[in-house]
């Protein structure tokens, strides 16, 4: 729930706690019939082989096609497909690796974070120091990091530089 809130403050406008009701569903009732396009950036078999089924159904006919399901990252893991989505319902499912367009993208985001739409400094809610980087696995593996996770890495100041190398003298 907590997860949830926290997506609600990055613009979410419906929350479905898949632990507590059937997350397709649910989406199928909120679209009314399944949403247009379903992501996927989580990566767990249940969730790859969720998005599919939560898209509209397309129809019959050259240009009646069903939504889109869309695999964000590198899965780890095979996953069942209903074959019956792709050829009675006419969906698509692709996979992407979150490309972006540095130059067009960044800007939009600064723009989005400079009109509140899009807040980057709520974004990280986790730094880790190098040497907790076993900590911070575990704390992403068990699911307790709301948004984005950073490990500090220790650079060292010119002035620090100088005198470790005296130091080693």
């Amino acid at each position: 729930d907590e997860k949830l809130q926290f997506a609600k403050g990055f613009g979410a406008t419906h929350l479905v706690n898949a632990g507590k009701v059937d997350a397709v569903q649910a989406i199928i009732d909120i679209t009314k019939g399944g949403a247009d396009f379903v992501f996927d950036a989580i990566g767990v078999r249940k969730t790859m082989e969720q998005i599919l089924p939560a898209t509209r159904s397309g129809g019959p006919g050259a240009d009646n096609h069903g939504g889109m399901a869309v695999l964000i990252g590198w899965p780890q893991t095979e996953i069942t497909v209903d074959a019956r989505h792709f050829m009675q319902n006419q969906r698509t499912y692709r996979g992407s690796l979150g490309a972006t367009y540095p130059e067009k993208d960044f800007e939009m985001f600064l723009r989005w974070d400079k009109e509140g739409k899009f807040p980057l400094d709520k974004l990280v809610t986790k730094s880790y120091r190098l040497e907790d980087i076993n900590e911070a696995c575990d704390d992403l593996q068990k699911g307790r990091i709301q948004g984005r996770a950073i490990i500090e890495y220790p650079f060292l100041k010119q002035s620090e530089k100088k005198a470790a190398g005296a130091k080693k003298k």
